[in-house]
C-alpha cells in the first residue's frame, strides 16, 4: 500500500461504527456547538452584534442568556474588527450592570482583541482556540477587507474555523451582513445573506436577524447542520435600563411582536388616510405612500375596513381605478367625488 500524503487521515469502518460522544453544546437551545462556525447575519442595526456580545458575556460569566437560556461556561475571546474599544467596552459594562455582574471579576474569562491587524489564518485560529470555549469574530467583512464577499473565497476562513474547532473543541462564531429586509416584513431566508452562498454553506448554524424595527429584531434559525431541527422565530427585545446605565437583551415569543407590528402598521395606514381628506386611489398607491408591501397593505386595509376605520368609495363616472380608500371621518366631506 502506497504512503498517503501528509494531511490525509483515514478513519476505518470500525471507528466509524463506534458510538458517538455526546455533543458538547455551547448553547443547546440555540443549537450552537463546536464544529463549523455559527453565523449571525443581519441588516445594519438589526441587533446582531449586541446579541453576540450578550452570548459572549453569558459564556464568560455563566449567566443565563437572553433572560433564561443555559450556556456552557468558559474562557471567551472577542475579536473586534469593527466597533473599537469604546463601543465594545461600553456594551459589556452596560450588559454586566443589567445582570448584576462585576465585569472586572471576569479577568481571565473574557478578553477582547480590539481592531486586530492580523489575518485569520488556520494557525492563528488554532492558537486562539486553545483553552477557550468561544471565539467571536465581529465581523467577517471587517476581518477580511482583501476578500470579495461575493466570491467562493469566503469559505477559506469559515472552513479554517471548523478545522480549528475540531482540533481545540472551541466554538467559533462570526457576523455577516444581510440584504435589506422586504417591505412586507417577511424573512428573506437564506437568500437574505449578502454575498456568496459560501456563508450559508460553510457554517454549521445560521441565524438571520430581521431588523425591521430597531431594538426588537425577529430572529430566524435558517440552518442547523447537527440535528436539522427547526426553531420558532423569536424576538430579541433590546432596551436601555437604569437610566441608560444598563442594557437588557430578552428573548420573547414572536406572536407578541407580530401583533405589535400589525397594530403599528394599521395605525400608520389610518394616520396617513386621516391626513389625506381626498383619500388615495387604491392599495398599490397606498402601499407606496406608507412604505409597506402591497400584499401587507391589502390585508391591513381589509382589517381596518371591517372595523369601520376606513371606507372604500366608488368614484362615479371614472373608468379604471374608480375606487378610492378614505378615512371614515372624511366620508361626509368627500361625498361629491
Amino acid at each position: 500500500m502506497s504512503d498517503l500524503p501528509e494531511g490525509l487521515h483515514l478513519v476505518g469502518a470500525a471507528d466509524l461504527a463506534r458510538p458517538l460522544p455526546v455533543v458538547q453544546w455551547l448553547c443547546q437551545s440555540l443549537r450552537i456547538a463546536p464544529g463549523a462556525p455559527t453565523l449571525f447575519s443581519g441588516y445594519g442595526y438589526s441587533g446582531k452584534s449586541v446579541a453576540l456580545q450578550s452570548l459572549t458575556l453569558s459564556v464568560a460569566s455563566g449567566s443565563p442568556l437572553w433572560g433564561g437560556l443555559a450556556c456552557s461556561r468558559g474562557r471567551v475571546l472577542h475579536l473586534d474588527y469593527e466597533q473599537g474599544r469604546r463601543i465594545t467596552a461600553d456594551r459589556y459594562q452596560r450588559m454586566a450592570d443589567e445582570l448584576g455582574i462585576d465585569l472586572a471579576s471576569l479577568e481571565g474569562q473574557l478578553e477582547a482583541g480590539i481592531l486586530p491587524s492580523v489575518s485569520l489564518t488556520s494557525d492563528l485560529l488554532c492558537r486562539v482556540g486553545e483553552d477557550r470555549t468561544l471565539v467571536v469574530v465581529d465581523s467577517w467583512r471587517a476581518a477580511h477587507p482583501e476578500i470579495d464577499e461575493n466570491s467562493s473565497e469566503v469559505r477559506r476562513t469559515l472552513d479554517a474555523m471548523g478545522v480549528a474547532s475540531e482540533k481545540t473543541g472551541c466554538t467559533f462564531t462570526t457576523l455577516s451582513h444581510s440584504r435589506k429586509p422586504p417591505k412586507d416584513g417577511e424573512s428573506n431566508g437564506k437568500l437574505g445573506i449578502r454575498g456568496s452562498s459560501g456563508f450559508y454553506d460553510g457554517c454549521q448554524t445560521v441565524y438571520l436577524f430581521d431588523g425591521t424595527t430597531v431594538g426588537a429584531p425577529i430572529v430566524h434559525l435558517e440552518k442547523d447542520r447537527i440535528g436539522g431541527q427547526a426553531l420558532e422565530p423569536f424576538v430579541l427585545r433590546i432596551q436601555d435600563t437604569h437610566g441608560g446605565m444598563g442594557l437588557s437583551i430578552r428573548r420573547e415569543d414572536v406572536s407578541a411582536k407580530v401583533e405589535e407590528t400589525i397594530s403599528e402598521q394599521q395605525a400608520k395606514v389610518a394616520e396617513f388616510l386621516l391626513a389625506t381628506p381626498d383619500g388615495i386611489a387604491g392599495v398599490e398607491l397606498l402601499a407606496e405612500k406608507v412604505n409597506l408591501g402591497e400584499k401587507r397593505v391589502g390585508a391591513l386595509v381589509g382589517a381596518l375596513e371591517a372595523t369601520g376605520v376606513i371606507k372604500r368609495i366608488r368614484v362615479p363616472g371614472v373608468r379604471g381605478n374608480s375606487c378610492r380608500i378614505i378615512h371614515s371621518s372624511h366620508v361626509a366631506d368627500s361625498s361629491p367625488f
